[in-house]
């Protein structure tokens, strides 16, 4: 903080951040088509504490924290069409909270997607296949509108191969992986090129009965 000394300072230790959400979600088939889910999530953000000025030549110290309540909802409709699904929803739904006097709302994110698996349309038969293509078309709160093109093909739920992309993005390039299913153990590795990190590279492994 600003001192009257040769320094024009003093050190008041460091700054400890933090975040915790904790959610509890419902989701329920209104019917054989349409589904409908929400969650409420008590959220806390801890900035650390910090001193300023007071009456006088002194100080006190505020705890820089916030604990808001935040909502997501969302619903998914099965159109009857081949595998055709539109899904909607909305996250980090909260009302304004504020550090001292800069008020701010939660990153509010609207979703709308759809998605179909597109062998369905040329029914080749013979092998057990699968090509599931998504869209989703995002809305941020503090980021430009984006566009999220996505395809899994699964070739007799034992090899998958993906790939995928997303638009107004500057860091991010073409995604892909692949993952391998068999005996209930899953592994799967993804590729994202991450501008000026580089290359991510991730691997799972999954074990299910």
């Amino acid at each position: 903080m600003v001192a009257d000394n040769p320094q024009g300072y003093e050190d008041t230790g460091k700054l400890s951040a933090s975040a915790l959400a904790i959610g509890l979600g419902y989701a329920k088939a209104l019917s054989n088509r349409f589904s409908v889910g929400g969650q409420v999530k008590w959220v806390r953000q801890t900035l650390g504490q910090s001193l300023v000025p007071a009456a006088g030549n002194a100080t006190a110290s505020v705890k820089n924290e916030v604990t808001p309540l935040a909502f997501d909802f969302g619903t998914l409709f099965k159109t009857g069409v081949k595998s055709l699904a539109f899904g909607m929803s909305v996250r980090n739904f909260s009302q304004e909270i504020k550090f001292e006097e800069e008020g701010f709302q939660l990153p509010l994110l609207f979703t709308l997607g759809i998605s179909m698996n597109v062998i369905d349309l040329l029914n080749p038969g013979g092998l057990k296949q699968s090509a599931m293509f998504s869209l989703e078309a995002t809305h941020p709160r503090d980021h430009p509108e984006q566009l999220i093109f996505a395809l899994d093909y699964r070739l007799q739920d034992m090899l998958s191969i993906r790939g995928g992309y997303i638009t107004s993005n500057d860091e991010d390039g073409p995604t892909f992986g692949f993952g391998i299913s068999q005996f209930g153990l899953q592994l799967d590795y993804a590729y994202t090129p991450f501008g000026v990190f580089e290359n991510v590279q991730r691997v799972t492994a999954r074990f299910a009965k």
